[in-house]
């Protein structure tokens, strides 16, 4: 999976970077639009800085010149690296050797940073000696050294680290923990080749190789080197291939010595002594110890300067070891098993004695001084055998057999597996490395050195004359600096001090002054070292001390009291308990008693005063605050009245009772409160004008929001106002910051409250003392964001317009509700969060003052400002919010895009309350529900609001068809009619009557189909949108509805006809009168005396408008004409009952009287339920209202 991922990441890198540039002038003009659009609203330090066109401008031209600069030194980059690699490219096209030589260079600083690294010291370079072993190919130079018996750890560990070679020819580098060894390939060394190509490619190396040395370690470039000679090859070999070999040698060597400009020790190792046939046996018998050491000659020390003696010596020692092996012969001999093996032990010291000479020549061609090179410094010679391998070869026997033209003798090869080190183990260890000092260094360094030490001897000369010089000037200055001291101290006691006490301390100016100037005639003695000051020769401090007693005990006695005089008068003119008070008490007590002192407080204090007393004066100024501070310095009045200086105790004890006196007054508030306060009020004079909450969030906010009716405390402040002392830039750069500070105080001022004797409180008491201004500032910093968090509140929204409006800026890019979060984050996330997998490395930053602190604020807030945060690669919650609130800004865009904004409104109401459609406002109102405070009461307002501005809409179209389709109509065929109106003649007709109030009639429909929802289902949410204690609905509107559904109730049945039913039962009719006749609208009840029973009616009879309905009375005399009570017209009934009388009722019935012609009779109408039209004064002052709310 992994490397699909790759080859994908691989696919897509080059199109990646093809479309940097692309992506970058996008963001060039991105940058470029933000000036132009946002730079007139960006506030810096209350400060608009792109507010004008110029600015802008400005802005402007500086991107795009830093976007040039930026690209131009990109460019200039790649140029120089084309550039570099064209030059090297030529150069290598020019020389084709530099290519490889460049190659040994990088392997060689690669050897240089592995051995820095691993040695660990500055010095690595010299830290080990570096031998340089030269031989031919074959000749056993890598032999040797593996079986040295040496470690070389970190030749592994480089060679591991920089793999295989790249050129065909190189030096082999050996590090161990004794030496440096360098191995050049044998090509190197003898530079013969079939090509003349491949032959520079060796000289290049090897004349690198050497410079390389002389760059690198130029003191000593090598502490040795070591020629490895074949001895078999030497032995076999023709007399011109060993002259070769050795002009080989003698070039090799000249070019170091000469290049090096130094004479270093020469080691020749004559390897592969195995292959001399008897070898074996003759060295068969020694031990482990005896292998181990080194077999040769180590020459003396004269070839120093005696440049040729070695061969000489060479020669002596050679001839004594084959007299020794001689000697030892006969036994070897007499130990062999068989002619054989005496022949090859025989011919083997044969064979060492025949090559003395050629070996001598050899070292003679290679070795020998001249008179044109450095002589060799020639220090050994040594034979070894590392490796028994090979077939060993009898030069004796074979030269004896050529004289005799025999053939060869043909000698068993020997086995690799049972090799054996000879001679090779203790070489180094004993021989070469205990002589390591003894290379000379680089001549030319050398010469370097001893011109320094010349220079540095005539620099010497010159300082020992100018200290000469300088030991006289400063006796000079010392006699007169004592002379000078006796005349001001004689000066200064022939003056007449003024002892009248001067606040102010300005009349001891003089007497002061003399006195200082003795004191300081040696300068500050205290700041002079006693055996450096004036080269040794300084006084200062055998009679500084003296004088200055003089002048300090005029300070402590006279100055200072003076002072504090004034001092006092200052403490009782402040008020009591106040931050002044404690101020100037603190003043007070510092200047007397050392223990507490801040010098910075006391002289800020009377320069003020000072300042105040003397202005304009800046000498005497300069003059008094000089005095005082090497007062503060050098004084303790308080340790001096302990000790019984009676002269001080009596000038400064009159002040006791006035410090004792503040002290206690001061000390009725507790000190960390009044430490808080001071600190709270000094932080609003020296950080910046208070945060104003509305300005960080922007011109959006008089849009959006509104600050609620609310303050804090005695209301001074205005809640949307935060002090800067509880913002970030408060808290990291003041309270932080000050909090030791102000422990520090608050420790003093304990002292200064005369609580404790000492400043010296414990860890423990500076902890618990800043735990508690801690508590007091985070319950302050919590309970100011939570104001200002809390006074935010959306405006009501006045109508659907209004509402749009604001939704629509909450939605917009100016995001109100997140620069709040971003706001409160900015302020109250006040470190980063701890990005560290250990919950053990958790805790521990944590328990820290500082993060233990802002975890206590943040932890308040830490809901709140969850709400931008992403988890788990789910959106932050609030982008949830917004997009809910985006849908409720297209829901509320939709009934302001209709064209009829009531109707669209009153059928969103609709829908909304019967559930019949999608409802933002519900899913938003439940989203309010859970988030943290204030935000829920902001995005619930939204919801709210929004709903509340449909509704009125929605209830004000609904009063537009109300008036439209029902006032109206009641207005025109109703009002001022019967029975709406008692006096009128005009009466309602029962056509409209019952059009307009049938249960199916006008306003019932109009009830059903538009306020029924609102009045009935939903009337408390309807008057929640009222004014606050009031219904939206007017009341005056629910009463004449309610009197409507009971006409409606009284005059129609069950199936929705008008019809009344009643009965009529006649009561009584007077005694002049023989019956009664009433007819109602056709249906006619005639009564005599007697017995009375009930007849049902009806009414109306019938909807024509000519009805009549009639009372008779017929008299006992028949010569007389009956009278009569008659209405007409549809309400003609109850035209004749309000012609009665009413003389009883109950709740279904009611009895009335009419007279007629001197006559009465009653009748009791008797109805079938309680809401009736005889019972109850339904149309008494019932009239439609115009307006619903």
């Amino acid at each position: 999976m992994w490397n699909s991922i790759k080859r994908f990441g691989n696919y897509l890198a080059p199109f990646i970077r093809s479309a940097i540039p692309v992506l970058m002038a996008l963001l060039v003009i991105l940058v470029l639009v933000g000036i132009w659009l946002f730079g007139p609203k960006l506030e810096l330090f209350e400060i608009k800085p792109l507010a004008s066109i110029a600015m802008r401008w400005i802005a402007s031209l500086v991107v795009i010149l830093l976007v040039a600069l930026v690209w131009g030194i990109k460019q200039f980059r790649n140029l120089s690296k084309m550039r570099e690699l064209e030059e090297q490219e030529k150069r290598y096209q020019e020389s084709p050797l530099q290519k490889i030589v460049d190659r040994q260079e990088d392997e060689f600083n690669q050897i240089l940073e592995g051995m820095q690294s691993s040695l660990g010291v500055t010095n690595y370079l010299y830290k080990l000696p570096w031998y340089l072993v030269m031989g031919v190919e074959t000749a056993g130079k890598t032999s040797l050294i593996n079986r040295s018996q040496q470690s070389f750890a970190l030749t592994a560990a480089l060679k591991a680290n920089m793999g295989q070679r790249k050129n065909p020819y190189g030096i082999d580098w050996w590090i161990g923990d004794e030496s440096v060894i360098m191995d050049p390939d044998g090509e190197i060394l003898t530079q013969a080749s079939v090509t003349q190509e491949n032959g520079d490619v060796k000289k290049a190396l090897w004349d690198h190789f050497i410079q390389w040395l002389v760059e690198n370690r130029s003191r000593r470039p090598l502490n040795g080197a070591i020629i490895v000679l074949d001895l078999e090859r030497l032995s076999t070999g023709s007399v011109s291939s060993r002259k070769a070999y050795a002009n080989v040698i003698r070039s090799r060597l000249r070019e170091l010595m000469e290049k090096l400009s130094t004479r270093f020790p020469i080691y020749v190792v004559l390897s592969k002594m195995d292959l001399l046939s008897g070898f074996d046996l003759f060295f068969k018998h020694m031990s482990k110890a005896q292998r181990e050491e080194a077999m040769g000659f180590t020459f003396s020390m004269d070839s120093v300067h005696n440049y040729d003696s070695w061969m000489d010596e060479f020669e002596q020692q050679y001839t004594q070891m084959l007299s020794r092996m001689n000697k030892m012969l006969p036994r070897q001999l007499e130990q062999c098993k068989n002619t054989q093996e005496r022949t090859n032990l025989y011919s083997f010291v044969r064979q060492l004695s025949g090559l003395s000479e050629v070996i001598q020549h050899f070292l003679k061609e290679a070795l020998e001084s001249d008179k044109f090179s450095t002589s060799a410094l020639v220090r050994g010679v040594y034979f070894t055998s590392v490796y028994q391998q090979g077939v060993p070869s009898d030069s004796f026997i074979n030269n004896a057999a050529k004289l005799y033209n025999l053939p060869e003798q043909i000698n068993r090869a020997q086995h690799a597996e049972q090799s054996s080190m000879y001679f090779s183990g203790g070489l180094f260890r004993t021989v070469i490395y205990p002589e390591a000092g003894i290379a000379g260094d680089n001549f030319k360094v050398a010469r370097h050195k001893r011109n320094v030490l010349v220079l540095s001897m005539v620099v010497c000369s010159i300082a020992s004359i100018m200290l000469v010089l300088t030991w006289h000037n400063y006796y000079g200055k010392n006699k007169r600096a004592a002379d000078g001291v006796l005349a001001k101290a004689g000066e200064y006691i022939e003056q007449n001090i003024d002892y009248k006490i001067d606040p102010s301390g300005r009349n001891l100016i003089k007497p002061l002054n003399l006195i200082r100037e003795a004191t300081l005639e040696f300068g500050f003695y205290r700041n002079r070292s006693k055996f450096v000051a004036d080269s040794g020769l300084y006084q200062g401090h055998a009679i500084g001390p003296q004088v200055e007693q003089a002048y300090l005990d005029l300070l402590s006695s006279r100055y200072l009291p003076a002072l504090m005089q004034g001092i006092v008068q200052d403490m009782k003119a402040q008020d009591a308990g106040s931050n002044e008070k404690l101020m100037v008490l603190r003043v007070l007590r510092m200047i007397s008693d050392r223990e507490g002192r801040l010098d910075a407080t006391v002289e800020e204090y009377m320069a003020q005063r000072w300042q105040r007393e003397f202005n304009t004066q800046g000498k005497v100024q300069d003059e008094l605050m000089g005095h005082l501070e090497y007062a503060m310095e050098h004084t303790n009045i308080a340790d001096a009245r302990r000790q019984g200086e009676s002269k001080i105790n009596a000038a400064v004890s009159p002040f006791d009772n006035e410090i004792a006196r503040a002290q206690a007054d001061l000390a009725k508030l507790p000190l960390e409160n009044r430490i808080y306060r001071n600190m709270t009020h000094t932080a609003a004079q020296e950080l910046s004008a208070a945060l104003d909450v509305k300005a960080q969030i922007g011109p959006v906010y008089d849009i959006v929001f509104q600050n609620r009716s609310m303050a804090w405390g005695d209301g001074a402040e205005r809640p949307n106002f935060i002090q800067s002392i509880y913002t970030k830039e408060g808290f990291i750069n003041y309270f932080l910051p000050g909090t030791e500070k102000v422990t520090k105080l608050a420790i003093i001022d304990n002292w200064v409250l005369g609580k404790v004797e000492k400043v010296n409180f414990s860890e423990a008491d500076k902890k618990y003392f800043r735990g508690k201004l801690v508590d007091q500032y985070v319950a302050d910093y919590v309970r100011s964001w939570r104001r200002a968090m809390n006074n935010i509140e959306v405006q009501s929204f006045e109508d659907i317009n209004h509402a749009v409006l604001i939704l629509r800026n909450v939605t917009d890019s100016q995001q109100p509700l997140q620069r709040i979060i971003k706001l409160l984050k900015t302020n109250t996330a006040l470190f980063p969060k701890l990005e560290v997998d250990s919950e053990e490395a958790r805790e521990l930053a944590l328990k820290t003052p500082q993060y233990a602190l802002a975890a206590r604020i943040d932890k308040q807030f830490s809901e709140l400002v969850g709400l931008t945060e992403v988890q788990d690669d789910q959106p932050a919650y609030l982008d949830e919010v917004m997009a809910e609130i985006i849908n409720l800004y297209n829901y509320t865009k939709a009934i302001q895009d209709a064209p009829d904004i009531g109707k669209a409104s009153l059928e969103a109401a609709k829908k909304r309350l019967t559930l019949n459609d999608i409802d933002p406002i519900f899913s938003l109102q439940r989203i309010a529900s859970g988030l943290p405070k204030p935000m829920d009461l902001i995005v619930g307002k939204l919801a709210s609001q929004t709903w509340n501005v449909i509704l009125k809409r929605a209830v004000k179209e609904v009063e537009k068809r109300w008036y439209e389709e029902v006032y109206s109509d009641f207005e025109e065929q109703f009002a001022g009619r019967y029975p709406f109106d008692n006096s009128s003649n005009l009466d309602v007709s029962l056509i409209d009557f019952e059009r307009f109030f049938a249960p199916d009639g006008k306003l019932s429909v109009f009830y059903k189909d538009n306020m029924k929802i609102f009045l009935e289902d939903h009337l408390e949410e309807l008057n929640s949108i009222g004014g606050t204690g009031e219904q939206l609905i007017r009341s005056d509107v629910l009463e004449q509805l309610a009197a409507a559904w009971r006409i409606q109730e009284a005059f129609f049945d069950r199936k929705g006809n008008l019809s009344v039913q009643f009965s009529v039962q006649p009561v009584r009719l007077s005694s002049n009168k023989r019956r009664s006749v009433i007819n109602i609208d056709g249906q006619i009840i005639d009564f005599s005396h007697g017995a009375s029973r009930e007849i049902s009616m009806v009414w109306p009879n019938s909807l024509r408008e000519g009805n009549r309905s009639k009372l008779t009375l017929v008299p006992l005399a028949y010569n007389r004409s009956p009278r009569s009570i008659q209405r007409t017209g549809p309400w003609a009934f109850f035209r004749l009952i309000e012609a009665g009388q009413l003389s009883g009722s109950g709740s279904t019935n009611v009895q009335l009287n009419f007279s007629i012609d001197k006559g009465q009779v009653s009748y009791k109408l008797l109805a079938e339920s309680n809401n009736n039209p005889f019972t109850q004064s339904l149309f008494k002052d019932f009239s439609l209202p115009k307006n619903l709310y």
